[in-house]
């Protein structure tokens, strides 16, 4: 009989019960550390990925929290988060960026956001006005 060998990887609850803690107590850039160890042990956690993400936008790290969010869309096919793209483009300061990404969204579910669609044109209209004082 062939014995099976326990996996020596730690659970990946492990690594998420001290990333929260880690974001909890303020150490965000240690959370996102561990998130980024779990995975190099386990591939394809949407729960991970969303928390990467996050934590990159608390830290003002738009672009890679876009990444992080294109690999959910791309592994899960989750398009929701088309809009965490979008919302990180306006942070960024890139409306059209921001719409692009919007009107993907809008294309693949035919649903609408009307509060990020106010942001997009916010920004614009400040950006005009800031061209044009």
């Amino acid at each position: 009989a062939q014995s099976k060998s326990a996996d020596p990887r730690p659970f990946f609850q492990y690594f998420l019960k001290i990333a929260l803690a880690q974001e909890e107590l303020g150490y965000l850039s240690d959370a996102l550390g561990t998130y980024k160890k779990a995975m190099s042990l386990y591939e394809n956690s949407q729960v991970a990925w969303n928390n990467m993400g996050r934590l990159a936008e608390q830290m003002g790290r738009y672009k890679e929290a876009i990444g992080y969010y294109q690999k959910i869309i791309g592994q899960f096919g989750f398009t929701q988060y088309y809009l965490d793209i979008a919302q990180s483009y306006v942070r960024m300061g890139k409306p059209k960026e921001a719409q692009k990404v919007y009107d993907t969204f809008r294309m693949k579910t035919n649903q609408v956001d009307t509060g990020l669609e106010n942001e997009i044109q916010n920004l614009r209209e400040k950006q005009a006005a800031d061209r044009n004082p």
